[in-house]
């Protein structure tokens, strides 16, 4: 699948599953085009697969359709890896299997067709038309008037996003000597599962700043060449070629910002409610455990006296 292919396949609604055209009897989940990863998709292998063979990045791919030189980079285990056009000697290095605790999903960033400004000229004048190219300017402008609004939710939730990835960082800690001292098992379980959850957080909310960044709706990716669009043609109301396709790329760079927008809205969510708040919790009970356990060695110190 080229990266023309891709953006226009439609994002999955749901898990799909897929298989190895060599190995039938193996298979990856995939999901296309997730909340927060709009030009990308997000692989999954079952546990058993693992034990199965040695995986590559390049072979996880084959079943997906994408071929390695549309990839700009992939994401394994909190690290981020660069294609290279698909050049990159990593994509052919067998992959360990996850580390116990560890979020398995493998998260692939495709990069998609630019639209180039240079390709749109302005037309002279005419009444032709002029019912169909005023509707498109307004539709243009309503696109990018939400793009606007989006971007500006988008920033401050970038802003909310560095400050909690920050907390969930100085949550994420071995016990202290005291707090294992009063800890049981279910207490040492529930912390072991809050620090996979603040690392799974810290790992989603790093994908939607990533894409924040240097994504295709950044002005790394698309953002300028529409913006140029918009400020040489939709502003003075100057027709020019190509204005449906315009208004249709418009149209769908808005769906891709408010993709973004809600992406990280849920991951910030998901990294408060699901993350910070559970880990917060069993810090506080060791917290009460070892004031409990201060406050008996007091009176015990007192009755000794």
């Amino acid at each position: 699948m080229n990266p023309v292919e891709f953006a226009a396949r439609p994002a999955s609604q749901t898990w799909e599953q897929v298989a190895f055209a060599d190995a039938p009897q193996s298979f990856l989940w995939v999901w296309f085009k997730p909340q927060g990863v709009p030009h990308g998709l997000v692989l999954r292998l079952p546990d058993e697969a693992w034990q199965a063979g040695q995986w590559t990045m390049r072979r996880l791919l084959q079943p997906t359709d994408i071929e390695p030189q549309s990839v700009s980079m992939w994401q394994l285990f909190g690290a981020t890896y660069d294609s290279m056009q698909g050049t990159s000697p990593l994509l052919n290095q067998p992959i360990p299997p996850p580390p116990p605790g560890t979020d398995p999903s493998i998260f692939v960033y495709v990069n998609v067709p630019q639209v180039d400004p240079m390709q749109y000229a302005a037309l002279p004048p005419t009444t032709e038309g002029a019912c169909n190219a005023s509707e498109t300017f307004e539709r243009i402008d309503a696109d990018w008037n939400a793009i606007m609004e989006s971007e500006t939710e988008i920033k401050s939730l970038r802003k909310q996003i560095i400050d909690t990835s920050r907390r969930l960082k100085t949550i994420n800690r071995d016990l202290s000597t005291d707090e294992r001292g009063v800890a049981d098992s279910t207490d040492t379980r529930d912390w072991l599962e809050a620090r996979r959850a603040l690392r799974d957080a810290n790992l989603r909310m790093s994908v939607c700043l990533k894409e924040v960044d240097m994504g295709d709706v950044s002005s790394a990716g698309q953002r300028s060449y529409f913006e140029n669009i918009y400020q040489q043609f939709v502003v003075p109301r100057m027709p020019f070629e190509n204005m449906q396709q315009a208004q249709v790329s418009f149209s769908y760079h808005r769906k891709m910002v408010g993709s973004l927008q809600t992406g990280m809205n849920n991951a910030l969510l998901n990294a408060r409610n699901n993350a910070e708040r559970p880990a917060q919790k069993v810090i506080s009970r060791l917290a009460a455990k070892m004031r409990e356990a201060q406050t008996k060695k007091n009176v015990l110190g007192v009755v000794f006296d």
